[in-house]
């Protein structure tokens, strides 16, 4: 009798056991049922294709205009014109200094360079006089060459670029993917494929981007007057 219980009891669990297993499967089943129902009224997502490369040197090209632009607006003085070159002599300076040591601190592999010296006390030393001597010579015209870096800092950034094309792409495409040609070590040509139909806004950016630099004059400096 304990035996007959038993076994009766063995089938009932067993019976639930199917029968939920039977519900989560159908469950499963139907998950991507209600999804497409879900996306079905829906427009497909809008791709654009940019070339951030081509992007990337015409605004490039701008900052330098820019730049040279706001040079001949400067009306400096014989003196200023000297203290600047001499500013920018001994920064070009440091600024080779620095990659220099930079070089010897981060080891390549032997095939790449020949192995370098760490940099001594001696370079340490020197590149703090030398610093020292740069910014003494920025003084006596750091307005100047803060405008001037500036100008060159607001177009020669990847943060720029991407806020232009996030502007322009609002309300108009969902996504944004690569256009341009990539190159490796090898000087081969590697592309992007995407397997979307993506329309190349590359052309309408560059328009945006020349109707908005008419429009907004770029920024001064906080604390400095144009």
């Amino acid at each position: 009798m304990k035996t007959l219980t038993l076994l009766l009891l063995a089938g009932s669990l067993g019976s639930v056991c199917a029968a939920d297993g039977t519900l989560d499967v159908n469950a499963r089943l139907k998950a991507p049922e209600d999804k497409v129902e879900r996306l079905a009224g829906q427009a497909p997502p809008r791709y654009a294709a940019v070339d951030r490369d081509r992007l990337g040197n015409a605004i490039l090209a701008h900052g330098r205009e820019k730049l040279e632009a706001h040079k001949q607006s400067e009306k400096l003085t014989p003196v200023q014109a000297a203290q600047i070159e001499k500013y920018e002599k001994l920064n070009l300076q440091l600024l080779r200094l620095d990659d220099n040591l930079m070089r010897q601190l981060v080891r390549l592999p032997p095939l790449v360079v020949p192995p370098l010296a760490p940099p001594t006390n001696d370079a340490g030393k020197e590149r703090e006089e030398l610093a020292r001597r740069v910014a003494e010579a920025k003084v006596p015209v750091a307005t100047i060459v803060d405008r001037r870096s500036h100008i060159t800092a607001r177009y020669n950034t990847g943060d720029f670029l991407e806020r232009l094309i996030a502007d322009y792409v609002k309300g108009r495409f969902d996504h944004v993917v690569n256009a341009e040609p990539r190159h490796n070590s090898g000087g081969r040509t590697i592309f992007f494929r995407t397997t979307v139909a993506a329309t190349d806004i590359t052309d309408e950016l560059l328009q945006f981007f020349r109707e908005r630099e008419q429009t907004e004059p770029t920024p001064s400096p906080a604390g400095q007057a144009k």
